[in-house]
């Protein structure tokens, strides 16, 4: 007999069916005899139909295909037409017993496909098989799904009509490729609740439903081979297990690239064969197929042998942080049982007293220089001090005695737990939080544009990600935005310091997308000419803006990005313990609803985050996996540990919300949330104070390309951005007040603004 499984027009044993099914007979029948050596297996049928499968769909239309893609089947269109299958090959593969999702294309979200997030109520199965006709012709019959499938549905198309057709193609290729079972033209349906809601059928895991069946089969066929039986019906996808296998042999000639999607696809019925010859044994037998070597066995013995050594590696350092903090505490306790110094100043105790383990201590120097942590004292010349004020304000600290008890009060004042700086951050983040809000409590309850902190009451649909690719960075392809003119800049400079209060109270800023927000005059004048620090709604402007310009000199592939910018809503309300996966405002900048570009072609992902010392940024590196938390005021060859330990917080509660988020909003993110590494690099060696770190992170923001800045961090450097922000401000697209242009106009042309000479209308 034959060892190749029909999947087509084959004849079939017994002739109780109807001509229907005489004249399209599967490949499932065609029983596979093996050697009478000990141990083989029975002979095989199998009830999977390719072929049969891929008749019908080829017979889609263009939209019934977009249809299938939107539930995240799209990988099961691509379906070769296989005629046959070795059944002999499956066998043996199937008694060796995974990526079903690289193979086939199918969904793999979080949710369980029989579980508890799969609830459904009796009568809307019943209400889903009237509709499609499994009433009539039995509750597990594909005769009437398949009907139903090549009925005409189009965009006229009622809704119930549409989700019928997406839920009946999921049971249509369930039942004849995924999981098949041992009858033709039967499927037992116990998936009913993940097909509930069609616009959550992606988010749940059919390759591990798909997988456990087919380690059901496997444990069926070596019962089978246990108890001796002749025959034997090989039961669930045991395509995939030659997919899967084959892909990953040294097949010499016949070895595919990895660089089609699914993998399924790049397959054939001659690849097949061809494959399957190659992987043949000469030697034992021709039903053993463990010829051909595993590609690149010794790169895997490597990297198996590496990830050893490393996890050896993280024990050790371990166990030496351990000794070394030990033996910290014993020095600081024997430093302060020997301190004359404190008590001969009266002084209860001494700076040194405690342990390492129950406080975080402060590196702090003499006053004369700046000291490193969240009260970092402000020496960058950028108050209203002359240089003679500030060196004989100097002079007055160098004569300070080194030890003063002020100073040693506020050494204690700093000292901070892990848990109290948690406590600290959370708090002033719900600061940040109430005064946005009350920022809009005049708006009317009927306002129809999204407000900071509005929520919805569920997640959006889940986007699958088929493929995606990374694009290169904008300094490499010369599509960085161009700076204004510096003339140009100072006209703008000069009308706002010549505004007339009247003007500046107006709203110049009034943009809704991704949500609302508001700026007026004064506010771009305190922050963007004056020396006020950067408040959150102004940030979250200048990088939508920001945005738009790197967006606008892309003009070669406007779809793809390099960086994607989100706003500090997502720090301020992760940070705040707020609800942050509901947010209208975050759910839009990662869903790509606002921006023209995808943002799964971005490489680094780019987050502002408002502190109680000042602005920081944090930037994910989704190639290398690697955090870059970017602080403007730690200079370099400084260290703090109050203020590294806040980062580190801070960097695993946003990175696992902003991966909370991505795995909620989209199926099958590319990069997962473990092992990423964290790098704090220090960017200049100047002193900024807090009022400037909000300028210094748009400038980082604008010149890190992940390995060093393209324009350094310095104060001329930091006043050229301020400028330039100004100005990309008043170009805003989607601005809704003409406030801005009118600006514009008259810094630049003010005869013909109506503003004249900058007077108050």
């Amino acid at each position: 007999m034959s060892e190749l499984g029909s999947c087509g027009n084959d004849s079939m044993e017994g002739s109780n069916r109807d001509d229907r099914h005489a004249e399209m007979q599967p490949a499932d029948i065609v029983q596979a005899t093996f050697s009478a050596d000990d141990g083989d297996p029975p002979a095989a049928t199998s009830r999977i139909s390719v072929k049969h499968a891929v008749v019908v769909i080829q017979k889609f239309s263009d939209y019934k295909r977009w249809l299938v893609e939107e539930i995240g089947f799209g990988g099961m269109l691509k379906l070769p037409l296989l005629h046959k299958l070795n059944l002999k090959y499956s066998a043996w593969l199937m008694r060796k017993a995974e990526d079903v999702h690289k193979v086939f294309g199918i969904p793999c979200g979080k949710r369980k496909v029989i579980g508890r997030d799969a609830v459904i109520n009796p009568d809307a199965i019943k209400f889903i098989k009237n509709t499609i006709g499994m009433n009539r012709t039995g509750v597990h019959s594909l005769r009437a799904v398949e009907e139903f499938l090549l009925r005409d549905i189009t965009e006229e198309s009622s809704k119930l009509e549409k989700d019928c057709f997406q839920i009946a193609f999921v049971i249509f290729v369930m039942g004849l490729v995924l999981v098949p079972k041992t009858k033709y033209d039967y499927a037992t349906i116990d998936f009913w609740g993940a097909l509930a809601s069609t616009e959550n059928i992606a988010q749940f895991n059919w390759c591990q439903y798909v997988l456990d069946a087919l380690l059901d089969a496997v444990r069926k066929l070596k019962r089978d081979i246990i108890l001796n039986n002749l025959n034997t019906n090989l039961t669930g996808c045991h395509l995939f297990y030659q997919i899967f296998t084959l892909d990953s042999l040294h097949l010499g000639t016949f070895n595919k690239k990895h660089d089609v999607f699914p993998r399924i696809s790049d397959f054939d019925a001659d690849c097949l064969r061809n494959m399957i010859i190659m992987a043949t044994d000469p030697i034992k037998s021709a039903n053993s197929w463990s010829y051909a070597p595993v590609a690149d066995e010794i790169s895997l013995l490597l990297k198996k042998h590496n990830t050893r050594a490393l996890l050896h590696l993280a024990n050790e350092r371990q166990s030496i942080m351990k000794d070394m903090l030990k033996l910290a505490d014993d020095l600081y306790s024997s430093l302060s049982r020997r301190c004359v110094c404190c008590p001969a100043r009266g002084f209860a105790d001494c700076p040194l007293g405690g342990t390492v383990s129950n406080h975080v201590r402060e590196q702090f120097s003499t006053p004369v220089t700046s000291k490193i942590d969240g009260r970092r004292l402000d020496l960058s010349g950028c108050g209203a001090k002359t240089p003679a004020d500030e060196g004989s304000a100097g002079a007055k600290l160098s004569a300070q005695p080194l030890c003063r008890a002020d100073t040693v009060k506020r050494v204690h004042v700093d000292l901070a737990t892990p848990h109290e700086i948690v406590v600290e951050v959370t708090e002033f983040c719900k600061s940040t939080f109430r005064a946005i809000a009350e920022m809009y409590a005049d708006l009317p309850s009927n306002f129809t544009a999204v407000v900071f902190g509005q929520s919805n009451k569920t997640l959006p649909k889940q986007k699958y990600i088929f493929q995606h690719g990374y694009a290169t960075d904008p300094w490499g392809r010369g599509c960085v935005p161009y700076p204004p003119m510096p003339d140009v800049a100072e006209q703008i400079e000069h009308y706002f310091n010549n505004a007339q209060p009247g003007v500046l109270s107006s709203l110049f800023i009034i943009h809704d997308s991704p949500r609302y927000i508001r700026v007026t005059g004064l506010a771009l004048k305190q922050q963007l000419v004056g020396e006020r620090l950067l408040d959150h709604e102004l940030m979250c402007i200048i990088l939508r803006r920001f945005m738009q310009a790197h967006a606008g000199c892309n003009r070669d592939s406007p779809y793809l990005t390099w960086r994607h910018s989100l706003e500090a809503d997502l720090s301020t309300l992760a940070l705040s313990d707020h609800d942050y996966t509901y947010s209208i405002s975050i759910q839009k900048q990662l869903t790509g609803e606002c921006h023209p570009y995808d943002i799964t072609t971005a490489q680094m992902f780019l987050l502002p985050v408002p502190l109680q010392d000042g602005w920081l940024l944090m930037m994910w590196d989704m190639i290398a996996k690697i955090i870059h938390v970017l602080d403007p005021l730690v200079r370099r060859h400084s260290t703090n540990p109050v203020v590294k330990v806040r980062q580190e917080l801070v960097e695993r509660k946003l990175h696992n919300a902003l991966f909370n988020c991505l795995n909620e909003y989209y199926a099958g993110w590319p990069v997962v949330e473990d092992n990423w590494r964290t790098v704090f690099p220090a960017l200049t060696d100047t002193n900024f104070c807090k009022e400037e770190s909000g300028i210094a992170v748009v400038h980082i923001a604008r010149h890190y390309d992940g390995r060093k800045m393209m324009l350094p961090l310095t104060k001329p450097n930091l006043a050229k951005t301020k400028k330039q922000a100004l100005f990309e401000c008043l170009k805003l697209q989607g601005n809704q007040t003409s406030k801005a242009g009118d600006a514009l106009w008259a810094a630049l042309a003010p005869s013909d603004s109506c503003f004249g000479s900058y007077s108050e209308t």
